[in-house]
């Protein structure tokens, strides 16, 4: 390297050398700087959004009664309105019913390829009724 060095004339050194600190101050800013920077601006981001954040969940822990006294209400509208839903004989019918004989379980059921296509829908309150409709075999 040394005799590399001592054959270039002092004007091909010089610009070795400017080549050369280039490069390192391309490298320098590349790894070192650029993701200081980046580092510095994200940081400066989350102290701009903790605030905010730290408010938002002031708030949420000033709704804790509330929220906890809706929650026990709708629990306890669930618990009145579960033995209105689950209440009376609910007759199972397992898939290999369906598939012995669709027709005797269902009127508006049609077999596709062996997939079933249920075309009527139920509301809740009458489901009890039409599903003994549908076991007896009459037509909707």
């Amino acid at each position: 390297m040394s005799n590399f060095w001592r054959r270039l004339s002092k004007r091909e050194r010089g610009l070795v050398l400017f080549t050369l600190t280039i490069v390192v101050v391309f490298v320098a800013k590349y790894a070192a700087l650029t993701p200081l920077l980046e580092r510095r601006e994200w940081v400066k981001n989350q102290l701009e959004n903790q605030p905010q954040l730290l408010q938002k969940n002031l708030r949420y822990l000033g709704q804790k009664e509330t929220l906890i006294a809706a929650l026990e209400s709708a629990r306890g509208q669930i618990k009145t309105q579960e033995p209105k839903l689950l209440s009376g004989d609910t007759p199972s019918v397992t898939a290999s019913d369906l598939q012995e004989n669709p027709s005797d379980h269902h009127a508006g059921v049609e077999s596709r390829a062996g997939r079933f296509v249920f075309e009527d829908r139920y509301s809740i309150g009458n489901w009890r009724a039409n599903s003994a409709d549908c076991q007896s075999g009459s037509e909707h």
